[in-house]
């Protein structure tokens, strides 16, 4: 199974998913389901044993107790370069996220798993793919909508029927 950490998008979801529809329609793409909006924390790639979604689970409920929720912000559309996707950057607490992100990553490398290698981490909500015509950065506006990150997220990647589905497996409480 294929497997990642993510922050889901709380109440800005809605204009995310709107966004997204709207990217889609522009460019002959195609949209993020509202379902699977999220902010990618650290990606595992596969992953077969159930012993390691265990170990996952418990190094995830170690991070999520020391850190107290913070807030992070949908900011605005742009590209990701060198790829045919559009993301929705976002603004806020972001040291409190990269300090999250570093944390995490730190604490998955303790039991056995890489560090990622991103730099810089750019944090971002994709939210269209597969782009077949060009967009100007003017022809979306998002509103910048504060949701809250209280919890840390372990999905499945299943692709079925030529569609991605992220489904939850575990979730942990932030009790910083």
């Amino acid at each position: 199974m294929r497997i990642f950490l993510g922050v889901e998008t709380a109440n800005a979801e809605m204009e995310l998913a709107s966004a997204a529809n709207y990217l889609a329609m522009i460019t002959n793409g195609r949209a993020v389901k509202k379902n699977n909006l999220h902010v990618t924390v650290k990606y595992f790639g596969s992953v077969q044993s159930v012993n390691s979604i265990s170990r996952i689970e418990e190094t995830m409920d170690k991070v999520c107790a020391r850190t107290k929720p913070f807030y992070l912000q949908v900011d605005c559309a742009a590209r990701i370069p060198g790829r045919d996707m559009v993301c929705a950057l976002l603004s806020g607490e972001l040291g409190e996220l990269e300090t999250f992100s570093s944390d995490v990553d730190r604490e998955m490398y303790r039991i056995g798993y890489r560090k990622t290698r991103r730099k810089p981490y750019m944090p971002h909500v994709t939210l269209a793919y597969d782009l077949k015509q060009k967009w100007e950065d003017d022809d979306v506006r998002l509103q910048k909508i504060p949701f809250l990150v209280s919890r840390l997220t372990l999905f499945e990647s299943v692709y079925q029927n030529g569609e991605n589905y992220f489904i939850p497996l575990y979730s942990s409480e932030f009790r910083g």
